[in-house]
């Protein structure tokens, strides 16, 4: 409950209603490091570059985004189990 006040405190641009296709981290010639984001909304599509991306999704999802994954990364998001639960709502 407390991380997403402190995430909106910190994050400049939030997007909703977009699919992400795309992502892919590049750390060019000159030290810098940066995102690039394949975004598709009821706008089109487009690449976006941002410094850094925070992504609420489920790690299996995450992992399939990534265009070049690490072994870090493929360790890391790859390392969750998933489990079905069966919600009755009434």
């Amino acid at each position: 409950r407390r991380i997403v006040p402190l995430l909106l405190e910190r994050v400049h641009q939030v997007l909703c209603n977009t699919t992400i296709s795309d992502i892919e981290s590049i750390d060019s010639s000159d030290g810098e490091s940066y995102v690039l984001l394949r975004e598709t909304n009821e706008s089109g599509s487009n690449i976006r570059r941002y410094d850094s991306v925070v992504l609420a999704s489920p790690p299996s999802a995450t992992l399939r985004l990534l265009k070049e994954p690490t072994s870090l990364q493929r360790s890391i998001f790859g390392c969750f189990q998933h489990t079905t639960t069966c919600v009755v709502l009434h």
